[in-house]
C-alpha cells in the first residue's frame, strides 16, 4: 500500500506541475508579503455554497455562517504521534442554514491552527468528531506572489502527507491509529488581483491573492483516488477567503500519458462565495473626532471624523452618516461615495445635521463594517424659544429701565425742597426766636357797669 501511495504522490507531483503551469503560468515573486491574520472572538463570515444539481445546470445553494467563539484552544494530537503534539487553535462555530428553524440547522465546531488557519479537528453537533494530523495546508502564510508549498520536495515549504481520522481516540486511550484517508497537496500563489463579490448589501471589489491549490485524496478503505483543484481568493481586509471555485479533475484516457501535450480535463463541481462579514480589524479605523454632545433644536451641528488605513493595500469605500432615535429608528442618512484611502494615510471629513425634535440620538459614521457611534442630546430652546429668539428685546427693556431709574434719581437731586407753612397755633422754633414780642397792653381793663344799672 505504501508503495502504491508513493507512486500516486509522484504522479501527483508531475500532474500538479502541469496543472499549475497551465492555469497560472509563470509567476514572479514580489516583495510584499501578507502575514497570517489574527482572528478575534465574535468575528463572523457568511458564505453561499453552491453545487450543481445532478443532470442540470441549476445550482443548489446553502448558506453557512462562521463565528469565532474562542481565540485560544489547545488541541491535543498526541494520539497520532509518538510524542506530544499540541495545536494552538481558534474555535469556530459553523452553522448551515442559519436562517431556517433551529431543527433544520446543522452545527459543527471547527478548530483552525493559528499559524496557517488549517483545520485540525471537527466536532459536529450530531455526528462523530474527526481530525487531521498533519492538516492540509490550504494557505501557507506569509503569502506572496509566486510562493509554492507541497507534500513533495523541491518547493518553498515541504509538508508531510495530510492524514484524516474519523472518530479519533482519546490521547490517553490510543496511539498511532491508521488514518481513513491520506492527502497530498500542492499550492501556489498565482497573482495579486481584484475580485468583485456580490454581498448581501451590494457589490464590493476586494484586493485579493489568488491561490491555486490541488489536492489528491486517497481513501484507505476503498482505495479510490480523487483529484480536486481549488481557485481560492484570499482577502487581507476580510481576513479570510472571499471566493472559491472548485474543479474535479477527470481521469485521463488510458492512451494519454503525463507530458503528452497535456490536456487538462476538469469539471466544475461548485463554488463558495462570501455574502457578509463582520470582523474586528486593526488595519482600519473609524473615529468620530469632534462633535457637540448637547445641541438645540434647529441648530446646525457638525460631526467630524477620521478614517485610518494602516493596511498594505488601497481601499475604496462609501462612508455613511446616520442618525437614530432612542427607539432605534433611522431618521437621517447621508452617504459619501467612493472615497479612496491609500495605505498608511488618513481621511478626514465631516457631516452636518439639523435636529428637528428634542431627545437623545445615536450618531454613527460607518465605513463598510467599521464604525463609531456617539450620543447627542437635543434640547428645546428655553421658554419654548422666547429667550433665544427675543433676547435682544429683553436687553433693550433692561437698558431702558436702568436709564429711567438714573434720570429719576438725577431729577430728584436738582429739585429744591418744598417749604411747609406753619399753623397759626404753632410756629417753628426758628420763627419764634426771631419774631419781635409785643409788650403787654398798658390799657386798664374795661369796666362793665353793674348788672341792672345804666350809666349816663
Amino acid at each position: 500500500m505504501r508503495k502504491k501511495l508513493f507512486v500516486l504522490v509522484i504522479t501527483l507531483s508531475l500532474l500538479l506541475s502541469g496543472l499549475l503551469a497551465a492555469v497560472g503560468g509563470e509567476a514572479k515573486e514580489e516583495e510584499e508579503k501578507i502575514g497570517v491574520p489574527e482572528w478575534n472572538e465574535g468575528d463572523k463570515w457568511r458564505y453561499s455554497d453552491k453545487v450543481p444539481m445532478p443532470g442540470g445546470d441549476q445550482m443548489i445553494e446553502t448558506i453557512t455562517e462562521m463565528e469565532v467563539t474562542d481565540e485560544n484552544v489547545d488541541i491535543n494530537a498526541s494520539w497520532a504521534t509518538e510524542g506530544e503534539e499540541i495545536y494552538k487553535t481558534y474555535e469556530v462555530s459553523e452553522t448551515r442554514n442559519p436562517d431556517a428553524p433551529e431543527e433544520e440547522q446543522s452545527k459543527i465546531d471547527i478548530y483552525y491552527t493559528k499559524d496557517n488557519l488549517a483545520q485540525v479537528y471537527n466536532d459536529p453537533e450530531s455526528s462523530v468528531p474527526s481530525a487531521y494530523h498533519p492538516p492540509i495546508v490550504e494557505l501557507d502564510f506569509p503569502l506572496y506572489v509566486g510562493k509554492e508549498w507541497s507534500t513533495d520536495s523541491g518547493y518553498d515549504n515541504q509538508y508531510d502527507l495530510a492524514r484524516y481520522f474519523e472518530d479519533p481516540p482519546d490521547p490517553e486511550e490510543g496511539k498511532n491509529p491508521e488514518p481513513d484517508r491520506e492527502y497530498a497537496f500542492l499550492g501556489r500563489v498565482e497573482n495579486k488581483t481584484t475580485k468583485e463579490i456580490e454581498l448581501e448589501k451590494g457589490f464590493k471589489v476586494f484586493e485579493t491573492y489568488m491561490v491555486n491549490l490541488t489536492v489528491l485524496a486517497h481513501d484507505k478503505e476503498t482505495t479510490e483516488i480523487e483529484l480536486t483543484r481549488y481557485e481560492m481568493y484570499y482577502s487581507p481586509e476580510v481576513k479570510n477567503l472571499v471566493h472559491i471555485d472548485i474543479f474535479e479533475v477527470r481521469q485521463m484516457p488510458e492512451d494519454q500519458k503525463i507530458g503528452d501535450g497535456f490536456d487538462i480535463r476538469e469539471n466544475p463541481i461548485g463554488n463558495k462565495t462570501l455574502v457578509d462579514y463582520n470582523i474586528e480589524s486593526t488595519d482600519f479605523g473609524v473615529e468620530i473626532t469632534d462633535y457637540d454632545d448637547i445641541v438645540t433644536v434647529g441648530d446646525n451641528t457638525t460631526i467630524e471624523y477620521n478614517i485610518s488605513n494602516t493596511a498594505k493595500f488601497e481601499i475604496t469605500r462609501d462612508i455613511v452618516f446616520s442618525v437614530k432615535d432612542k427607539e432605534g429608528e433611522e431618521i437621517y442618512n447621508h452617504t459619501e461615495e467612493n472615497v479612496t484611502i491609500v495605505p498608511g494615510e488618513d481621511y478626514n471629513g465631516g457631516f452636518s445635521w439639523e435636529p428637528e425634535d428634542e431627545g437623545n440620538y445615536n450618531l454613527t459614521v460607518t465605513s463598510e463594517y467599521y464604525k463609531d457611534t456617539i450620543t447627542v442630546t437635543v434640547m428645546e430652546d428655553d421658554d419654548s424659544g422666547f429667550l433665544s429668539n427675543y433676547w435682544w428685546l429683553i436687553i433693550l427693556i433692561l437698558i431702558a429701565a436702568v436709564i429711567a431709574i438714573g434720570i429719576a434719581i438725577a431729577w430728584s437731586k436738582k429739585k429744591p425742597p418744598r417749604q411747609q407753612q406753619p399753623s397759626q397755633q404753632q410756629q417753628p422754633p426758628q420763627q419764634q426766636s426771631t419774631q419781635q414780642q409785643k409788650p403787654p397792653s398798658q390799657e386798664p381793663p374795661s369796666q362793665e357797669p353793674p348788672s341792672g344799672e345804666w350809666s349816663d
